[in-house]
């Protein structure tokens, strides 16, 4: 969990501006004696823009300052930046949303130059089931050589990992993930959606990232780009007006 403070903005025109500073709570062994953390200091700003009635434009800078951090062979205190931006949307049966971004800072020494590319395009007919048609791609950097003193791996920082399944079994760091989707609703209150991705290495020379960036053992030795294939399966019931079931 995180703790801070946020500060939302709307304009009349539905411009939306948010900002925000957090700390990582650190949990006591006693009751309310949980405190933030002073190892880990998150600050942002998340700006929503929209274009049309089916575009919309986000634009974001991120700022993440953590000591005593170990990642690519450095260890030191890491500043590291992160400029991006969202176009999402939807339009007569189509619906897409494509995110880059990316990084530069310092860990130690060594400079930080990371970035990542993302994209999720569907369809979705015009059919009592809904049936949508989705493909998923995304890269994101990894480091091309340790103590070259430059650090390549993209951090997703705080990201949702839902993309590849709840057990968040790795992560949007040195990764090309690409695969199709399938949703459908056989009645109104279920809609399930099976998913076949394949995933790679971006960089041979780094390894696999688990969610929160540990490092898979043995995994920046691995030979080979490809990781795995991920088989995932989502179903959402909506049980009542306030009650909603989801199955990963």
């Amino acid at each position: 969990n995180l703790d801070g403070a946020k500060v939302m903005f709307k304009t009349p025109g539905g411009i939306a501006v948010d900002a925000f500073a957090l700390r990582p709570v650190e949990y006591g062994p006693k009751s309310f004696d949980d405190q933030p953390s002073d190892e880990i200091k998150f600050y942002g700003v998340y700006s929503t823009v929209p274009i049309s009635k089916a575009v919309n434009f986000d634009l974001y800078g991120l700022d993440l300052e953590t000591k005593n951090r170990n990642l690519a062979g450095v260890i030191g205190d890491e500043k590291r930046y992160t400029v991006g931006t969202r176009i999402f949307g939807k339009n007569n049966g189509f619906d897409w949303t494509w995110d880059a971004a990316g990084q530069f800072g310092h860990l130690g020494d060594a400079q930080i130059k990371a970035w990542f590319v993302s994209g999720a395009t569907g369809y979705t007919f015009d059919h009592p089931w809904m049936p949508r048609i989705g493909v998923r791609s995304d890269i994101a950097s990894g480091d091309s050589k340790r103590g070259d003193n430059r650090i390549g791996t993209f951090d997703p920082l705080y990201s949702k990992n839902g993309y590849y399944g709840e057990a968040s079994l790795t992560t949007l760091s040195n990764l090309i993930v690409f695969g199709p989707s399938l949703g459908f609703s056989p009645v109104p209150q279920i809609r399930l959606e099976p998913a076949i991705y394949k995933a790679w290495r971006e960089n041979t020379n780094d390894g696999v990232y688990f969610t929160g960036m540990s490092l898979v053992p043995n995994s920046a030795s691995a030979s080979g780009k490809s990781v795995g294939t991920i088989y995932k399966a989502t179903g959402r019931w909506l049980a009542s007006r306030n009650v909603t079931l989801d199955m990963d």
